[in-house]
């Protein structure tokens, strides 16, 4: 039984009990279920769960884990506050946990519940951003000239009220995973490991759950299928509402030139270098001003996309750069902000030229 300083935050239909304190998340299920968890405490699939968690860690707790006993940890800690640290699996955040996000989505008989924190401040990365280690027989390595990592974490747990076998909650993960993708797209996450848009964090945990009670047997999870429709959205939603509470980025807070540009990790000391300290000052507080003008937003992501397609190889460099300068050329008119047109000429003969 959990101990007295948890309270009551949620409750599905179908009778799974949410609970928080400072530190801890816990679903707490009626019976026992399936799941697949990529946890360091029973991870993989199970067939006994009576609880999942996710678990909040200071920096200070952070740094003192040793990886080689980390399973022994959590199984103190979960026998701490109650749990049966056998029939229990859970995920590990820097997050704070009152900027949880749940989200559920329901058609006919189906029901999805998505329970998310997330912080993609610093340590939001793109699949094949370089590593910053290399680990060997549970050894780690630091790569020299690497980021070392840092602390920022997506969590998503997912609670199906259908019943499915191990392969089905498999193929939930990768719905899960490209709807984390997905959203982070839409928001525009910088990689802060590289110049792309961001698909993850370096550290993201995801536990699915299934009722293996139920009569309702599902065997495709995939994105055709109306419940990886649900899983899909309710997992997008919900990682959008954590990150806005986590760290305030919303579509808004990221429609600026200076957001949109920020992704390129571009030093512009060198642009700066024939400034005096009066005209510095004068450029950045008129290009200030300019940062979230519509037109300027929306000029900057048209020159930003075509600097993208560049580098994806979907278009030569000159073919990107001339388009560029047309855009420039055309769009910018004598009443337009000066800054945010040289900032972007800066941008286009540094990454297209």
């Amino acid at each position: 039984m959990l101990s007295s300083n948890f309270k009551l935050i949620y409750k599905t239909k179908y009778d799974d009990k949410v609970y928080v304190n400072s530190d801890f998340l816990v679903v707490d299920f009626p019976y026992e279920k399936n799941g697949v968890s990529i946890s360091y405490l029973n991870g993989g699939y199970m067939e006994n769960l009576k609880s999942v968690f996710n678990m909040h860690l200071s920096t200070e707790t952070i740094n003192k884990i040793d990886m080689k006993t980390i399973d022994e940890f959590l199984k103190d800690s979960v026998n701490k506050i109650g749990l049966d640290s056998g029939k229990t699996s859970g995920l590990l955040t820097h997050a704070d946990i009152e900027n949880t996000a749940i989200v559920t989505k329901s058609y006919k008989k189906l029901s999805v519940t998505a329970i998310t924190t997330a912080g993609t401040k610093v340590n939001a990365v793109r699949a094949g951003d370089p590593g910053s280690y290399y680990e060997e027989n549970q050894e780690y390595y630091s790569l020299k000239n690497k980021k070392s990592e840092k602390i920022g974490t997506i969590n998503n747990i997912i609670l199906i009220n259908a019943k499915l076998n191990e392969n089905s909650l498999l193929n939930a993960i990768v719905t899960a995973t490209e709807a984390k993708a997905a959203a982070l797209q839409e928001v525009s996450i910088p990689s802060q490991y590289s110049n792309g848009i961001a698909t993850g964090t370096g550290t993201d945990g995801i536990i699915i759950i299934s009722d293996k009670k139920s009569d309702n047997i599902i065997e495709n999870t995939g994105k055709h299928s109306k419940l990886g429709e649900l899983i899909a959205n309710a997992v997008k939603e919900s990682i959008k509402e954590a990150n806005l509470k986590q760290v305030w980025i919303s579509p808004s807070s990221q429609s600026t030139v200076l957001n949109i540009l920020y992704r390129f990790k571009l030093d512009i000391n060198d642009f700066y270098k024939d400034f005096t300290i009066v005209e510095k000052e004068n450029f950045i507080l008129n290009l200030v001003k300019d940062n979230h003008n519509p037109k300027m937003v929306a000029i900057t992501s048209l020159i930003v996309h075509l600097i993208d397609e560049a580098n994806y190889g979907l278009l030569n460099k000159k073919t990107a750069y001339n388009m560029s300068i047309l855009i420039i050329n055309k769009l910018f008119t004598d009443n337009d902000s000066n800054e945010v047109k040289e900032l972007l000429k800066y941008w286009i003969n540094y990454y297209l030229k």
